[in-house]
């Protein structure tokens, strides 16, 4: 029992200093507030006495215009609420510079909304926020109104012009659930993203499209090729049924990688539980082979082992078997990074943490702005970033995109 009451003392003495600490963050705020108050009325009749050419006592000066009382207004500031800011005033009309006459706040309240909002926050949420946090309340529809500016800039992003040539274009899509009308479906958002010629990644496009079909791949192409690109080196696929045929007809020099884990993905479906250890790591020991030719001996032994037991996997593998190991035609130093779709990957996994809340979009808009919003957050922290391998790799890279389009 005495330990038990040392517990809740030890809980309440807690409590105790927290309400203190927010005691003190309440009068910190309030202190700077006033401090604020004081700074911004300052300058204003310092700005207001050089726009009058005389300052508020002097008498000696001949004057053309005059003091004219004060008015009052609110201005939100990252530290809360200045209420009943004091603006003067002149007959002949003065705003003050230091103020935007149109606008209630110095904070970019545009932009706390827009990095709320690509986070996955909802209008509610973020309404509430900006109330609790700076003490101005901003309705739902405002909060909307904001968020609809990003629009301009998703066109923009969408119309771009891309470069003309990349090393790699990794290709995947993935799945989100839209509105459109009284029903909601599950659509894809194809992305491809590029390593360019300074082996830096972007983001080329994203385009949705409610079913997933290779098919689809020529408007995204031909919009690509409108937009400058012209020679790429290699394309990584997730393995989307037909989608080689449509990358050749495009780009019929451009070599072809299919993702190895989706190939992995799939074996694994297709193989008892009991075998798929075993399978795996035989398959494995042909894509981790030191080049081509030993990697060609070692599929023969899987097939060897596992053909069989499982011809339809062998079958299938043998179908696409020119598409496993392009990868061993590039410099090692990038064979790692090529050989699958891990960069989407990841970049899907990122998008499902932020929409994970939302059980759907209600327009095709709204799901295009919150895509636009993550992916120019991942672009802007890959800007100054080489993938690993790319730079040690760009001479060889240069000399084949010489040899294959001259």
């Amino acid at each position: 029992m005495h330990d038990l009451l040392k517990e809740l003392a030890k809980i309440s003495e807690s409590q105790e200093l927290l309400t203190k600490f927010i005691e003190k963050q309440e009068l910190f705020k309030e202190f700077v507030l006033e401090i604020l108050r004081y700074a911004y009325e300052n300058l204003m009749n310092i700005e207001l006495d050089e726009e009058l050419g005389y300052e508020k006592w002097d008498r000696t000066k001949e004057k053309t215009n005059y003091r004219n009382g004060i008015r009052t207004r609110d201005l939100l500031t990252e530290y809360g609420k200045i209420k009943d800011l004091r603006v003067p005033r002149a007959r002949k009309g003065f705003y003050p510079a230091i103020l935007d006459k149109y606008k209630r706040s110095i904070l970019d309240i545009d932009d706390i909304v827009i990095n709320m909002y690509s986070t996955g926050s909802s209008t509610e949420s973020i309404s509430k926020h900006i109330e609790n946090i700076y003490g101005e309340k901003f309705s739902k529809t405002s909060i909307s109104n904001i968020i609809k500016k990003v629009d301009e800039d998703v066109k923009a992003f969408k119309n771009r012009e891309i470069e003309s040539n990349y090393y790699v274009i990794f290709m995947d899509g993935i799945k989100i659930n839209i509105r459109r009308g009284n029903s909601v479906t599950k659509e894809t958002f194809h992305i491809l993203l590029g390593v360019n010629e300074e082996g830096k990644r972007e983001v080329l496009g994203f385009y949705l499209n409610p079913e997933e079909s290779s098919s689809f791949y020529n408007e995204v192409f031909e919009d690509l090729k409108q937009r400058g690109l012209n020679k790429v080196l290699l394309f990584v696929t997730d393995g989307l049924k037909g989608i080689e045929e449509v990358i050749s007809n495009h780009f019929p020099k451009a070599k072809i990688q299919r993702c190895i884990v989706h190939v992995n993905k799939n074996l694994l479906q297709k193989t008892r539980r009991r075998d798929r250890a075993s399978l795996i790591e035989d398959f494995k020991r042909v894509y981790k082979s030191s080049n081509k030719e030993e990697a060609l001996k070692n599929y023969e032994l899987f097939k060897l082992k596992w053909g069989k037991m499982y011809p339809s996997i062998v079958k299938n593998l043998n179908n696409i078997l020119e598409y496993l190991l392009t990868f061993y035609e590039f410099p090692e130093s990038i064979r790692g990074q090529i050989y699958t779709t891990n960069w989407i990957e990841r970049l899907n996994r990122e998008i499902r943490k932020v929409i994970h809340s939302k059980s759907s979009f209600p327009t095709v808009d709204s799901s295009e702005r919150m895509m636009y919003l993550i992916l120019k957050d991942y672009m802007n922290k890959w800007e100054n970033r080489t993938l690993r391998g790319f730079k040690q790799a760009k001479y060889e890279l240069d000399s084949m995109m010489k040899e294959i389009y001259g």
